[in-house]
């Protein structure tokens, strides 16, 4: 905008008036200009990320490519062999207690310190003195081997005062029941 523009548009503007709306005028295109100037410097900013990110893509060849697809192979194939042994020691932990006479498992293994135990070459170290001493301690958490097998006291159906898996098998829930209630070992050993 120039002077006398605004004096053609407006005939009886003074002079001090005139230089009043020239100086808002010339604020307001100064403003407009640094936006400008800003926005050029990013768009050149832009431009040569662009070409960087191109050069970057067009020097990744087919080579590169497969080099990638390697790792990432070798990365999951370790991921996954250290899954698998995590799993194998569990199973064999698992497997050991039950050849051990475990009544349960889970309850046997919360007593177990796990950094102790190493299972290498598919074999566990560490645990047999665990064992041995839970044995020891908890024995009620095992089968025991001392010979005579428990009886069930209480008469059953059939005047029998001894219970077979055949005859538990034929107990209906209330017989159950009180069969856990009096003599769990028992019930235990039928219901396996």
């Amino acid at each position: 905008m120039k002077r006398d523009d605004v004096k053609k548009i407006l005939p009886s503007i003074t002079d001090d008036e005139l230089s009043a709306v020239m100086g808002l005028h010339g604020s307001s295109v100064n403003g407009y200009k640094e936006t400008i100037s800003n926005l050029e410097s990013t768009l050149q900013q832009m431009e040569e990320t662009i070409k960087e990110r191109d050069l970057t893509i067009s020097s990744f060849n087919e080579t590169d490519l497969e080099k990638l697809k390697k790792e990432e192979y070798e990365r999951a194939y370790t991921e996954a062999s250290k899954e698998f042994e995590i799993y194998k020691k569990a199973q064999a932990i698992d497997d050991f207690l039950k050849s051990s006479g475990a009544r349960n498992v889970t309850a046997v293994k919360s007593l177990i310190s796990m950094d102790k135990v190493r299972f290498e070459n598919d074999a566990l170290t560490g645990l047999d003195e665990q064992v041995e001493k839970i044995i020891k301690e908890n024995p009620y958490l095992f089968e025991s081997d001392s010979g005579a097998k428990p009886t069930f006291t209480s008469q059953i159906e059939g005047g029998s005062n001894v219970i077979t898996k055949d005859a538990f098998q034929k107990l209906g829930y209330h017989e159950r029941l009180k069969l856990y209630n009096d003599n769990p070992t028992l019930y235990m050993e039928m219901n396996n």
